[in-house]
């Protein structure tokens, strides 16, 4: 289920624990893409064992049963478990997804019953055959995705064992004394830093903002541009601005949905360093770039300490002048 990868292993491995050594602690969303067959339910088997039936909850419809109005089916579950969830789907309720796994405490709706309020002790975690099943981004404290493999997928003989030891109360315990004894767990996890899977930066990629995939392009065109001057300083109307983006989006093929006031709107939004609402000449309301700020944060160009360079060359001469 970690394609054989250690690292991620360790950090499923510390989701399953996290329930029994820290159960009135939040922790984060795995989400495990593979083939039919490849083993992601029998893990839930094993989870629904550990927790005991009544405390899972697998629904393949969570717009209804868990982000829907009536959701009374969350309160006596631990562990939810979405099920072949949709990214359209879950685009429409990511932020709700984000805070039902932080949040301390849930409003229960039944039909017919008072809306009440419950600590929340909730475990999420996604699994799905679908190869591109939620929206995430730089900086994802919620979601940690993991592409599995699916060299098991078939292997009938090898799901027939493990199901018949699932049923075995021992074979059971043992897991449990396993998990309860796995050093390290955190209560806290900081997924900003886990390693990411290679998966995970893929979708990362295809899920990012338009208007972000825009202004890496248009800080690099314009930091190869000689006829802007001033890196720093580089303004333009949002007119200007806006007919960039659109140039973008056609020579992309992207659907450009926005017109310039929401354009401008989402940018400013987007509260990112190195760009800044000014007054130009007469008034006229402008968009300052810097060039360097944006470049840095892209990552684009050689980011390199001029003095540090110089440094370095002192160093290699003196180094040389030592072995002569």
């Amino acid at each position: 289920l970690c394609d054989n990868d250690v690292e991620q292993q360790k950090i499923l491995l510390w989701w399953i624990a996290h329930i029994f050594q820290h159960p009135d602690a939040k922790s984060f969303n795995p989400v495990l893409i593979s083939g039919e067959g490849a083993g992601k339910g029998t893990l839930l088997k094993i989870i629904s064992r550990l927790c005991g039936r009544s405390k899972v909850l697998e629904t393949a419809n969570p717009l209804e049963y868990v982000f829907g109005k009536f959701n009374d089916t969350m309160t006596d579950a631990v562990v939810v478990n979405i099920n072949e969830c949709r990214k359209k789907d879950m685009i429409e309720v990511i932020e709700k997804l984000k805070e039902l796994i932080a949040d301390p405490t849930l409003w229960i709706q039944g039909k017919g019953v008072k809306k009440f309020s419950m600590t929340s002790h909730h475990r999420f975690i996604t699994t799905t055959n679908n190869e591109d099943p939620i929206p995430t981004k730089e900086g994802d404290r919620r979601n940690h995705i993991i592409r599995a493999s699916d060299e098991l997928k078939g292997d009938i003989e090898y799901f027939k064992d493990i199901n018949n030891l699932i049923d075995d109360d021992e074979f059971i315990y043992s897991i449990y004394l396993y998990l309860m004894n796995l050093p390290d767990v955190p209560r806290v996890f900081d997924v900003e830093h886990f390693p990411k899977t290679e998966y995970q930066e893929e979708l990362k990629e295809a899920s990012k903002d338009y208007a972000v995939l825009w202004l890496e392009d248009f800080v690099r065109d314009c930091l190869d541009d000689k006829d802007i001057k001033d890196k720093s300083n580089h303004r333009l109307t949002s007119q200007e601005v806006f007919s960039s983006y659109r140039q973008f989006s056609e020579s992309n093929k992207l659907k450009c949905e926005r017109n310039t006031v929401s354009f401008m709107k989402h940018l400013s939004l987007m509260k990112m360093d190195g760009i800044e609402k000014v007054k130009g000449a007469k008034g006229m309301r402008m968009t300052k770039f810097d060039l360097n700020v944006l470049a840095k944060k892209f990552m684009i160009g050689c980011q390199i300490d001029a003095q540090k360079l110089d440094n370095k060359e002192d160093d290699d001469e003196e180094d040389d002048d030592d072995e002569c």
